[in-house]
């Protein structure tokens, strides 16, 4: 790291709570996603609007499964702020998709639980979903173990559910950077 590098990073970290990593990281993400664009057949980024003016119809899942009402813990809300600003950051290029977050610890495990639109999400491939996901608990994964609410990243788990409470994607209970889909 150069001495400007450096100068700019103590700066940055006296103006925002959040440490500069975390923008780096933010950054990062956001390009994956950018070099992978979401596309309509047609080439047409998607848009919410669009997809209203096209009265284009989504399936519901085979596999319901309702999410979790509660609020997030207090020794989790720092996290999931952090991590909601990541995400809000990276929508301005990929699309509102994202509805709202949850963040709940059972026993060792953290869980993030996200509400997303799901005619965004489901129009989508399943490629493009399962490196959406991956981001996601990436982005998730890092700042908890760098907030040290879990020992390791294997322990950061992700939910994501459509606006009905539907499971769409999962973080697998054997190995949570697995994404599993329903």
């Amino acid at each position: 790291m150069n001495k400007k590098t450096k100068i700019y990073e103590e700066k940055f970290e006296k103006k925002s709570r959040i440490p500069a990593s975390t923008y780096i990281l933010a950054i990062m993400v956001g390009l994956l996603i950018l070099l992978t664009p979401v596309l309509l057949k047609d080439e047409k980024r998607i848009d919410k609007k669009v997809l209203i003016k096209k009265n284009l119809s989504i399936k519901t899942t085979p596999k319901p499964k309702t999410r979790p009402t509660g609020k997030t813990p207090e020794k989790l809300k720092l996290v999931t702020r952090e991590v909601g600003q990541i995400l809000k950051a990276q929508m301005r290029s990929t699309g509102d998709f994202i509805e709202k977050i949850h963040a709940e610890q059972q026993g060792v495990r953290v869980y993030l639980h996200i509400t997303v639109d799901d005619a965004i999400w489901k129009i989508q491939e399943k490629d493009t979903q399962k490196r959406m996901a991956e981001g996601i608990w990436q982005i998730w994964s890092r700042r908890c173990v760098a907030n040290k609410k879990v020992q390791r990243q294997l322990r950061a788990f992700i939910k994501i559910y459509d606006k009905r409470g539907s499971l769409l994607a999962q973080s697998a209970l054997s190995k949570s950077s697995r994404i599993e889909f329903y």
